[in-house]
Formats: structure tokens, sequence, C-alpha cells
């Protein structure tokens, strides 16, 4: 028969478990109504739950219990007049909107992120990846082959890239270096930031020819194209660029090791005596983490095929590429910079 502290004690570990419930209901709740877009509706004036849904064309009495339940989890508020209005945290859902993350929570709450987790058993039992499973390809191919994925997680990664910058940027001195060469750098939104902070530094952006087509219009913006080269390729074959300092961000967590040292190997063959390799990633601890760094890892999994690094899988990964590592320091963000040299 259980003991009276058995009983109480029961009770509060199975609530923790069902707060993990509800956190994925509300999840998917703030990725319906951005996908419908009612963020950027009433990001224009505040509204009742029926003009919202007259104005999206949608059931009002499902709109009205949407829009309650946002309020709770404080994404809107409810006013005295039945209107809702976003909050602080409601606005970074809006496009266009200084520090949103509409296309992240577009991005890894749905679409393609959310059928490839349907498969995480899959994964469990054998290793493969769950994203191949579900799509019958890896995710690199998947997004070469469909426009619109491919274009809204370009979108959610420069998302995610401009809320960890300013963190970047305090802690590392770019101007140190006359030519910075962003491996992989998407669209350009790291390098215009760096190339703002150190206005001597020349740049070279080097990624895939169908990403950085959309890379000339984000340097021109910032009035960087004169400082900025575009040089398209694929760091799994080759980086025929030569640079100071050679920067992966957010990228070797992609991979395996495998296919890590490629790329390192790559770099490396292109890195002269003095030249420094810049990898911004997360550092894991060998035991525990955070809830970002280790879920941050089970998507990986999940997604590429990829994983996060403790320091000393860090340190392994640059010795096999013929590469030593300089330095490892932390930001005050998720991410940490370790400086590499030539072996």
């Amino acid at each position: 028969m259980p003991s009276l502290v058995e009983e109480r004690t029961a009770p509060a570990a199975a609530g923790a478990l069902i707060d993990k419930i509800v956190a994925f209901w509300e999840g998917r709740a703030i990725w319906a109504a951005t996908e419908l877009y009612i963020p950027d509706m009433l990001a224009v004036v505040p509204m009742t739950s029926q003009e919202v849904a007259e104005i999206g064309n949608l059931h009002a009495p499902s709109v009205d219990r949407l829009l309650r339940a946002l309020s709770v989890s404080g994404v809107l508020q409810r006013r005295e007049d039945s209107r809702y209005e976003l909050t602080e945290a409601g606005k970074a859902l809006c496009l266009g909107t200084p520090g949103s993350i509409r296309h992240l929570i577009s991005s890894e709450l749905g679409h393609d992120h959310y059928g490839a987790w349907e498969s995480i058993l899959g994964t469990l039992k054998t290793g493969d990846t769950a994203f191949e499973a579900k799509y019958g390809m890896p995710v690199w191919q998947y997004y070469g082959v469909n426009l619109e994925a491919s274009q809204r997680f370009n979108r959610s990664m420069k998302e995610a890239s401009l809320a960890f910058i300013p963190a970047i940027l305090r802690s590392y001195d770019f101007s140190d270096y006359s030519t910075i060469a962003d491996i992989g750098g998407g669209t350009g939104a790291f390098l215009s930031a760096v190339l703002e902070r150190a206005r001597r530094t020349r740049g070279i952006l080097f990624e895939q020819p169908d990403v950085i087509a959309d890379a000339e219009p984000c340097l021109t913006q910032n009035g960087l194209s004169n400082r900025a080269r575009l040089v398209a390729g694929d760091f799994r074959k080759e980086v025929p660029v030569m640079a100071d300092l050679y920067i992966l961000k957010w990228i070797l967590h992609d991979w395996s090791d495998h296919e890590c040292i490629k790329v390192l190997t790559n770099i490396r063959a292109s890195m002269v005596y003095h030249s420094k390799l810049l990898i911004i990633e997360t550092v894991v601890p060998q035991t525990g983490g955070s809830p970002l760094e280790v879920y941050m890892d089970l998507n990986m999994m999940v997604m590429t095929g990829g994983k996060q690094r403790t320091e000393e899988e860090w340190r392994t990964l640059c010795r096999r590429a013929g590469l030593q590592v300089i330095s490892i320091r932390g930001t005050d963000s998720p991410l940490s910079l370790i400086e590499v040299g030539r072996a």
C-alpha cells in the first residue's frame, strides 16, 4: 500500500510531465496563429475574435478559443472591450518586426521539422536520420528541390543568427583581420554585422549558389557591396578562398564527424600560416546542459544526422583535420567561440 508521502508525490510528478504536454499544445497553437497571420492582423489594430475571423475568413468560435489560449500564454492580451492586442512577445511573431522570429516559429514548429520529429522512433531504433526516413532524402537535398521550404528555412536561420550577433560581436575583435571569409554564411546577415563593426576589413561570403543568390540585396542594403565578395561553392568539396579569418557559424553541428572533418580539411587547405578559423557553436558539458543545448542536439539527430559537441569532441575533430584549438571562450548567449589554427 503506498504511503501518504508517495500519494502526495505522485500527482506532483505527473503534473510536471503534464506541463510538458501543455507546452506541446502551446507551441502548436502559436504556430497555427502565426501561419494564419493573426499576429500581423492584431499589429494593425486590436480586434475582437469575431473581427479576426472575418478578416481571415476563419471559423469565429474556434478563433475565439485560440485567442483566449494565447492570452493565457502571454502572446496576446485581452482588453476590457473584448479586443485582443499583442504583447511584446506577440510582436516577435509579426513579419518585418525588429527581433521577429516568425519564420523560426514557422520552420521549427511546423512543416518539415514537425514531420521529421514524427519519425524519431525509427532513429532511436536504427540510428538512421528521421528526416530521411520521413521524406525519402537528406534534408539538404530536400531543400534543394523544395524552394518554399528552403526559403522558409533560410529566413528562420537569419532570424536565429540576428538574435545572437550582438553577443558574438561583444566577445570577439574582428577588426584584427584584413579579410574575413564567412563559410556557409547564408544570405550575409552575420558578415554584414561584422563588416559594419570592422570598417577596414573586407569580406567574402561563401555559400551554395541557390542561397548566395539572395545575399546581394542584404549586402547592398547595408552599403557593403564594395567591401564584400560573393563566391558560390560547396564547402564539402573545396573552399577556394584565401582569408586571414575563416568563420563557420552554426554549420558543423549539422554534420557527422566524418563530414565535419572534410569541411575542416578543405578550409585548412586554403589557410596560410597566419590564418585562423573561428568556429561559432554550442559547446555542451560532458553531462547535463541547458534544455536548449540538449534538445538542439536531438533536433540535429532528427533533422541532419549531426550533433552538438563537448569541448573534447571539438578538440578531437579539429585535431583529426590537421588543426588545433587555440582558445574557447563563451559569450552571453548559448554560443561559444572556438578559435582554431593550423597544427
